[in-house]
């Protein structure tokens, strides 16, 4: 999927037009708007501009292509990613065993203001960044998370050479059973 916002038709609504808008559960208000309508690239718009009337940007995404898991601003230094906020899936992610599918670490307020530059409004009350009901924001830094790839390949490079032989060699093991695992060679179809 596309990385920010695509480009969108997008209209100004008066007060009277936003309430109708609101009141049939058509629109969600954000407190702000991230469109730009030439480029595609992501532009922030305050809406305490004109104090004497209200403005509303409305999105009209009629294709379902906004990745809303797209982070604005992202330190070169740590690679991001979303976390499902199950407890047993937080207990693994964020478990010192980087071979295990831990390694990562809540973003902490702190990082999120300086680093990611998110507007303090948009972080829950615990101090998260969250998406949706149930993702929160973690980090790693990138060294770290190399390391963490080098070792998922190495393994899954591990069990695809077994499988590899096998496909190459045929395998005996099965032959009481099934007749072996046969190459194309013994099979006679080379």
């Amino acid at each position: 999927m596309p990385k920010g916002y695509p480009k969108k038709q997008v209209e100004t609504l008066s007060n009277e037009e936003a309430q109708e808008v609101i009141d049939k559960g058509d629109a969600v208000i954000p407190e702000e708007a991230i469109i730009k309508e030439e480029t595609g690239n992501l532009e922030k718009k305050d809406y305490n501009e004109d104090s004497a009337e209200y403005k509303m940007n409305v999105i009209e995404d009629y294709y379902g292509a906004i990745d809303t898991l797209h982070l604005d601003r992202e330190d070169p230094k740590y690679k991001y990613r979303y976390l499902n906020s199950n407890e047993t899936n937080l207990a693994i992610k964020t478990s010192n065993v980087l071979a295990d599918k831990g390694g990562w670490q809540l973003c902490p307020r702190k990082h999120l203001i300086e680093n990611l530059g998110i507007d303090p409004r948009r972080i829950s009350p615990d101090g998260l960044y969250r998406a949706g009901s149930d993702l929160i924001l973690a980090f790693m830094p990138k060294e770290l998370y190399q390391k963490k790839v080098a070792i998922k390949d190495k393994r899954a490079a591990e069990r695809m050479g077994g499988i590899d032989q096998r496909l190459k060699d045929g395998d005996p093991s099965t032959e009481a059973k099934h007749g072996g695992l046969k190459t194309a060679r013994q099979l006679g179809l080379k």
